[in-house]
Formats: C-alpha cells, structure tokens, sequence
C-alpha cells in the first residue's frame, strides 16, 4: 500500500508538472500572426496564428505580437500590457462590421502599444475604443470608416499618444470624453482629415478632465469642425501648435463652453487656419480662446473670427 500511495504521489506530481509546463509554454513573451497562419497552431514563429485575439490569450504580460506577412486579423480586446506590431511587411488589417475593431479594457497600470495597424470599420461602430490602461500607444496606424476613428471614454488617469497616424473618412475622427480622472492625449504628426463629424474632439463635458495637444497634424476637410475643445463637469485644455486646419465645413477651431460649470481653454499657435465655411475660430460660453501673436499665426476664413478674446 505505501509503494502505491507514493507512486500516486509521483503521478500527481508528473501531472502537476505537465500542467505548468503547458501553461508556460501558453504565454510566450513573443507571438505572431500570419495571413496563411492558423489559430490552432502554438502562434510561434514558425507556426502563427491567424488571429490577434488568439495570439493575445497566448502571450505573456507585456509581450510582443508580430505580424509576419499580410493579412485581416480579426477585432480584439486588449485587456493586458501587450504591444501588437507590424512593421512594414504588408498591410496587417482588421477589417469588421458592426463591432469595435480594437478594444482596450485593462488596468490603470497597464501600457498598451500599437503600431503599422490598417483598421476599416465599413461604416460603423469604433476603431480604438480606450475604456482602461495607464498609457497606449498608436503609431503608424491607419483607421478609416468607422464612427469614431479612436475613441477614448476611460473613467480614471491615461495617457494616450497618436503619432504618424491617418484617420480619414469616419464620423468623427478623435473623441477624447473621460467620465472620470484625467485624459492627456497628445497627437503628432497625424491626419484628421475627411472626417463626416469632427476631426479632433477634447471634451470634458462627461465628468473627467481633458489635457489634449496636437502637433505637426492637420484636421482639414472635415464636415464639421476641426478641432474642438468643450466643457462641461469637467475641464478641457486644448493646445494646437504647427497645424493645418483648413477647408472644414463649419468653424477650423471652436472653443465650447456653452454648458456645465468648468472651463475650456484653447491655446493656438504657428498654425495655419483658412477656408473654414464657418471662420477661423470661435469661443462660446465659458471659453477662452489664446492666440500666441509671437509665433506668426496666419488666420484665413470667411468670417474669420467671431466672439475671439485675443490675448
């Protein structure tokens, strides 16, 4: 009986074993996914998944998936410090309809990169929807046709930053709307453009406060406003430096603080506003609406400026 009891202790052991070497092997600090790839394969480089969502469950906390050659790789939700690279082997896409393509729903510590993504939403629902991370990443990345190109609605502390991204022909292109704690987004050297909405949204007006910058970017031909700063419960600080903001359908900047108790501030500088169908810029309410004459703004437009406290 005894020699029976230890060889079901060993057993046991074997057993205990197999399980955390296969639960190991299951989160790898490297994935990848391949157009020809396979979501049964272990998503090792010489065995891919064809899904980002499968080689999410397979790599570890603060891992890497590679894209290996072209291909659509289905909608995910991030819910982890992961970054999801493609850099330059084709056009690594996630093309859906009537779903968010990303998701990000993680910790508040939790770093999240994205980079060389082609999103198409065929006319509908979000590309980037931020809901919770401590900061994302989104470089390089593509996001058109969709209802909001990237959406960030989180209820505690992020930091976002969008740069060398093209984010054409949504509804609207960047909606920055925190319930709670602070959003500070910074965009660099993106495009804004042909949005159906509004190219850039800093709006504080669910609870949270807004810190948005945009550099070096342009949000023209949009079939609303360019870029837009709003208040309501909570404050929105807006900066615009080194900017395009040309031939949108109603004003290039709009400064809102028509509702709610806080403040939006605006602070412009070295840009160039023109053809706007609306005017230049406006500020309503509770907004203040800077200038900084010192770096030779150009302001064009039809009306050029309406209820503009130039300071």
């Amino acid at each position: 009986m005894k020699n029976l009891t230890n060889l079901g202790a060993i057993a046991a052991t074997a057993i205990a074993g197999i399980i955390f070497a296969s639960s190991a092997q299951a989160q790898a600090a490297r994935t990848f996914v391949s157009g020809i790839g396979s979501d049964s394969n272990p998503c090792s480089r010489t065995q891919p998944c064809l899904t980002f969502a499968t080689a999410l469950a397979a790599t570890a906390v603060g891992g890497e998936i590679n894209v290996l050659d072209p291909g659509s790789f289905g909608n995910v939700t991030i819910n982890k410090s992961v970054s999801i690279y493609n850099d330059g082997v084709g056009e690594a896409g996630i093309v859906v309809t009537g779903v968010n393509a990303i998701v990000i729903n993680a910790a508040a510590t939790d770093v999240i990169n994205l980079r060389g993504l082609v999103l198409n939403g065929q006319g509908g629902n979000l590309g980037v929807h931020v809901l919770s991370a401590g900061s994302v990443s989104i470089e390089k990345c593509v996001i058109q046709q969709f209802g909001t190109g990237v959406n960030v609605a989180t209820s505690t502390n992020i930091k976002v930053k969008i740069h060398d991204a093209t984010i054409i022909n949504n509804t609207n292109g960047v909606s920055i709307q925190p319930g709670g704690g602070v959003a500070n987004v910074a965009i660099e050297r993106s495009r804004m453009d042909s949005n159906n909405g509004l190219g850039v949204l800093g709006n504080g007006a669910f609870g949270g406060t807004t810190f948005l910058s945009v550099a070096d970017s342009s949000a023209s031909l949009n079939g609303i406003h360019g870029i837009v700063g709003r208040s309501g419960s909570g404050y929105a600080l807006v900066t615009v430096s080194r900017s395009n903001i040309v031939g949108n359908a109603q004003f290039g900047i709009l400064a809102d603080g028509s509702t709610g108790s806080s403040k939006t501030e605006m602070v412009v500088g070295n840009s160039l506003i023109t053809d706007n169908f609306g005017g230049a810029a406006q500020a309503l309410g509770n907004a203040s609406l800077f200038s900084n004459l010192n770096n030779e703004i150009l302001f064009f437009g039809p009306a050029a400026f309406q209820s503009f406290p130039l300071r």
